[in-house]
């Protein structure tokens, strides 16, 4: 049985490489090998490098075959160029994240390119290498290994708090999913991979994709061919952008509760003639049956949330819930808070949802406290 060859990338392991942020080199210790529940990552491979002054790092790395295989690019050149600007935007947004000192979003530490020969033809490996985490929360929602829900909601808490921090630069995440958001210690969490994030202010690879994320996780607006979206000099308009960031947002606020993504739920409970490959109408008339299934997936969040003696959510439950549902509304028109008469606030800004996930945390912590100690 024949086997493709190995790409670039994927031969990294013990080399040294020498970036351009860090002076010194790192030394590539360990491979990461994918396992079947990963979603996306297919154009880069993972590493564990070390720095000879002992820093330690996660570095993606990925190659010109590797990205070709998402680009729409039909010349070797015209792949080369896209490979470029993919990496080029991406160290500029992360730069932007650190000079910004957005703390609930995973640092890249360093990054450069490695040139390497394979049968005397010469090619470029791009890198990048982040802040080591333990993990991402897919571990600790395990049904084996899941903590408290307060633990949920203090998660969630620290996942808005990332993204207002990347709206408030004009940044769009595009891909919040349960392997992107990773778990450094019990009370910090963070944002990563803006390899397909966009930005309001600059040029970017993907400003033209209605969607650029991985579609398992994508809003409503997504699936279905006849929605179209204001487009400003090239750009899908921010806010189609703000709104995908929220429901991602509440997607991973049902995960982290659940252990379910919301989009495949909501999928599942669809009927026929309302799914995205067989309807014809237009989004909005198909919109009232996508929230009667978001209704029925909720079922999933009364079976997880805690309960009084009447079997009735507990108060911080059924707030988290409507919170949850606010967030994961399929008409993105309608989507987020409530703007109130008077206020000047978006109603795309994660800050309301910060505000009540901070305070549900807290108070959800201290009943289980009471119940451990009790």
């Amino acid at each position: 049985m024949s086997h493709s060859p190995l790409s670039p990338s994927e031969k990294l392991l013990g080399e040294e490489v020498e970036g351009v942020k860090k002076p010194g080199k790192w030394r590539i210790t360990k491979k990461i090998e994918r396992t079947p529940s990963d979603t996306g990552g297919n154009f880069s491979v993972g590493y564990l490098a070390v720095h000879q002054d002992g820093t330690k790092a996660f570095l993606k790395a990925t190659d010109v075959g590797l990205l070709k295989k998402a680009s729409g690019a039909s010349t070797v050149l015209a792949h080369m160029a896209r490979a470029f600007k993919e990496q080029e935007f991406e160290r500029s947004i992360l730069d932007i994240c650190q000079g910004n000192n957005m703390d609930r979003i995973v640092h890249a530490i360093d990054y450069g390119e490695h040139e390497t020969t394979t049968d005397g033809v010469r090619d470029y490996v791009f890198y990048i290498m982040f802040e080591p985490a333990s993990g991402d929360v897919r571990q600790q929602v395990d049904r084996e290994m899941r903590g408290a829900l307060a633990w949920s909601v203090l998660a969630l808490h620290n996942l808005a708090v990332a993204v207002q921090q990347l709206h408030s630069a004009l940044i769009a995440h595009n891909d919040i999913k349960p392997s992107n958001f990773l778990v450094f210690d019990e009370a910090v969490q963070k944002l990563a991979d803006l390899g397909r994030a966009t930005a309001d202010n600059q040029s970017g690879p993907w400003d033209s994709l209605n969607y650029t994320g991985d579609r398992t996780y994508a809003a409503p607006e997504f699936w279905y061919a006849n929605v179209t979206f204001q487009v400003s000099a090239g750009r899908i308009d921010f806010d189609v952008r703000r709104a995908s960031d929220l429901y991602m947002l509440g997607s991973m606020g049902f995960f982290l509760i659940t252990g379910q993504s919301i989009t495949p739920l909501i999928r599942r409970y669809l009927r026929p003639e309302y799914a995205p490959e067989n309807w014809s109408g237009t989004f909005e008339e198909v919109v009232p049956y996508v929230r009667d299934c978001l209704g029925l997936a909720a079922q999933a969040l009364d079976e997880a949330l805690p309960k009084d003696s009447q079997n009735c959510l507990l108060p911080e439950a059924e707030e988290l819930k409507s919170l949850i549902l606010m967030l994961c509304e399929p008409d993105p028109k309608l989507r987020g808070a409530p703007k109130l008469p008077g206020s000047v606030r978006n109603q795309y800004s994660p800050e309301i949802f910060i505000s009540k996930f901070d305070r549900i945390s807290k108070s959800l912590a201290g009943m289980e406290r009471f119940a451990t100690n009790g």
